[in-house]
């Protein structure tokens, strides 16, 4: 993608309240938005183009940090670095009052764009999820008990209204209804206090935990008295619920760490290796520089059907689904992707019998100092939270939905209008092709709702929405109520013409139904049509179109109502 294009991209996003920021390949600020310094008021007057993102970082966490933890301010850096660089998942935040969610996204040539959007708008501290005495459902209850990680559900003030048992056996609860109401930080430092003296060095500082935890959808790992290790990862909802997985890795983070200890010892004894790897519950994999698979652990054979002899000279490819590979290899094996450790990356394995797995790899090249390389990779089973991830993932997409239609006609709403038309609006200037706009308004819908009630009137509505949906089947086409008892059409791709033949089939159509199943002995509705079309051009907007279309509707009203007009 162009500079120009990106450019056009953040003009766009700055109307939907989106901020956007490009960063070249050694990591320097080269294009950002209105929105970025309306998110992040404390940049404004100081970003340039070409600055350092560590430099940008620094002002961010001036501005954050508690006066006691600025002594440590370089620490938050390089961990804010490492999140910009590594990011594959988007993941939220609060900062200065409201929630933010941020993804990423590498481009050509070694750069980087990156978008924020508002996931939560500001608003004065409501009463928590306990004083108002709302209760996880029994779905989310039903939902977390069964999964095998542990799982505690957050309000909006970050209090935990739901734990599961997985949860409560992590960190030491007698029983896990003890802890509802009390923050996470507080369930973490009271797992600590009857550990050894000689472990309390591994706790992390509290202002340091509160920070991971500001991150959501960022994984960070947490440890535990007794060498026990957690990965914790958040994901929350519009609502500003959060639902948190904490996955017990205290096996694979042994393993890690023995690995690592003894990584040079094993490139000298492989049977070394097999020791650790033979007794691994996940599968370890060892991969020549000819990407052929030189050893398979035990484990193969229980998740995957593949005895570990059997895999031995076979390509990696072997155990990657079709519609993960390019990635996957892209991401870990082509030159310049790995430095070091890669991180985890959840992908589908296949299976020897043709079945899929969701599995999570880890993978680390060993370099030889002549150009190639040899890797080591982990896989572990995570169909449990692949399932836990669409469940979120289904739930989120179905608040998505609610919030874009109008609960009673089943239509977009004003909100989803906006949207829709400022997206088709530039799409049109873009391909410089005709956009029309109806705006529809029911005739004296006043007297009718007078008549039969605010019951039947909604009905009324709601039928008349169904026939105008029927009435423009095109796949681009939306219908949206606009606000009342009025209507709008966006219809992409013709002009005015065409517009107002489809106005008038509509007009037509609404005037010959008779309701006679909403009241008896039927009743004669109307509608006035006001018809506009343009091919947009530079420096308008679609208000202009809008415009337009609101002032032939008050044309055909003052010309007698049940009529189109097009201007």
């Amino acid at each position: 993608m162009a500079d120009s294009d990106l450019a056009a991209l953040a003009e766009l996003l700055d109307s939907l309240n989106v901020a956007l920021c490009l960063f070249d390949a050694d990591d320097r600020q080269r294009l950002w938005n209105r929105s970025f310094l309306r998110f992040f008021p404390e940049h404004d007057g100081h970003i340039y183009d070409g600055e350092p993102y560590r430099d940008n970082l620094r002002r961010f966490y001036q501005a954050r940090l508690a006066p006691e933890d600025l002594p440590h301010i370089d620490r938050y850096i390089e961990a804010g670095i490492e999140r910009h660089r590594s990011q594959f998942r988007p993941y939220t935040f609060q900062h200065r009052g409201i929630w933010v969610r941020v993804a990423s996204l590498p481009l050509a040539e070694g750069r980087r764009v990156r978008v924020w959007t508002q996931i939560l708008p500001p608003h004065p501290a409501p009463q928590s999820a306990f004083e108002r005495g709302a209760q996880p459902s029994p779905a989310e209850i039903t939902l977390i008990d069964n999964l095998a990680d542990g799982v505690m559900v957050l309000d909006r003030e970050d209090r935990i209204a739901s734990v599961n048992e997985p949860f409560a056996l992590l960190y030491g609860l007698t029983h896990r209804d003890a802890v509802i109401g009390q923050r996470f930080n507080d369930v973490y430092r009271a797992a600590w206090r009857d550990a050894a003296p000689d472990e309390r060095d591994a706790e992390p500082g509290a202002q340091a935990l509160a920070e991971s935890l500001r991150f959501t959808g960022a994984p960070f790992e947490l440890p535990l008295p007794g060498d026990r290790w957690v990965r914790v990862i958040e994901h929350r909802n519009r609502d500003g619920i959060a639902y948190v997985v904490h996955a017990d890795i205290s096996t694979l983070k042994r393993q890690q760490r023995d690995m690592l200890a003894t990584e040079q010892r094993l490139r000298d004894s492989e049977a070394r290796y097999r020791v650790l790897a033979d007794n691994s519950s996940d599968i370890i994999l060892f991969i020549d520089t000819q990407m052929k698979l030189r050893y398979a652990s035990p484990a193969a054979a229980e998740m995957l059907d593949w005895p570990s002899q059997a895999l031995i000279g076979r390509p990696i490819t072997t155990l990657l689904h079709e519609d993960d590979r390019d990635a996957f290899l892209a991401r870990h094996f082509e030159p310049g992707a790995q430095a070091g450790d890669a991180g985890p990356q959840m992908f589908r394995a296949r299976r020897r019998d043709g079945g899929v797995l969701w599995v999570e790899a880890r993978v680390r090249a060993l370099t030889d100092g002549s150009g190639g390389a040899e890797y080591v990779c982990n896989l572990r089973d995570a169909t449990q939270r692949r399932r836990a991830e669409d469940a979120l993932a289904a739930a989120n997409a179905e608040l998505a939905a609610l919030a874009a239609t109008d609960a009673l006609t089943g239509l977009a709403n004003r909100r989803q209008f906006d949207a829709t038309l400022a997206k088709e609006w530039y799409r049109s200037l873009r391909e410089g092709s005709s956009l029309a706009l109806l705006m529809v308004d029911i005739d004296h819908f006043k007297a009718l709702n007078d008549l039969f009630g605010h019951q039947l009137g909604d009905a009324f509505l709601a039928r008349v929405a169904r026939l105008l949906r029927d009435s423009a089947r095109r796949a681009g086409d939306v219908v949206a109520r606009y606000g009342g008892e009025e209507f709008a059409l966006i219809l992409p791709g013709i002009d005015a013409r065409a517009a107002h033949e489809l106005a008038e089939s509509a007009r037509r159509t609404i005037a010959a139904h008779d309701f006679a199943d909403l009241v008896a002995g039927g009743y004669r509705v109307t509608v006035s049509i006001g018809v506009a079309a343009a091919v947009p051009e530079g420096g308008s907007g679609a208000g202009t179109l809008v415009n337009a279309a609101d002032a032939a509707l008050y044309q055909a009203k003052r010309n007698g109502r049940n009529r189109c007009e097009t201007i």
